[in-house]
């Protein structure tokens, strides 16, 4: 549990830091237009993953050089902000969570039209009854009761 604890404040340590010294010391305009979204380190500390995102997409393969050249810079002002015995190896990598996410929202968007394009005559009316609906709207898990 310590070493999970100590993962979670050096990551975030790291994090902060790589932002700021992204956002006031580094002069490339391409690395201005990136988020640090996330820090993940090994278990010894000796990498940390530099998790970025960016709104300028069509620049990522410019944006990751960029960032590649930079990397021994903040490397070494990370080894003089942070108090660590041993300042993690460096590495950048695109957060695709958010292209995950929109994927999965297109999909979702994709079957429920799927669904609403269904033939309403194949469902009869006898198979649903005013009283089964009635008693979802006056389930409790339903009805607000403030």
């Amino acid at each position: 549990m310590g070493d999970s604890l100590r993962m979670r404040r050096v990551s975030e340590l790291i994090r902060q830091s790589v932002a700021e010294i992204l956002s006031n010391e580094i002069n490339d305009p391409k690395v201005k237009d990136i988020v640090i979204t996330d820090v993940r380190v090994t278990k010894d500390l000796s990498l940390a993953k530099i998790f970025f995102t960016t709104y300028n997409r069509k620049e990522l393969g410019t944006i990751k050089k960029a960032l590649e050249r930079t990397t021994g810079y903040i490397h070494k002002r990370l080894t003089k902000l942070l108090h660590l015995k041993r300042v993690p190896k460096i590495e950048f990598l695109f957060d695709e969570v958010e292209q995950y996410g929109a994927k999965i929202e297109a999909l979702i968007k994709e079957n429920s039209l799927r669904d609403t394009s269904v033939d309403d005559s194949s469902v009869s009316d006898s198979s649903v009854s005013d009283s089964s609906v009635s008693d979802t709207v006056t389930d409790k898990n339903f009805v607000d009761e403030k």
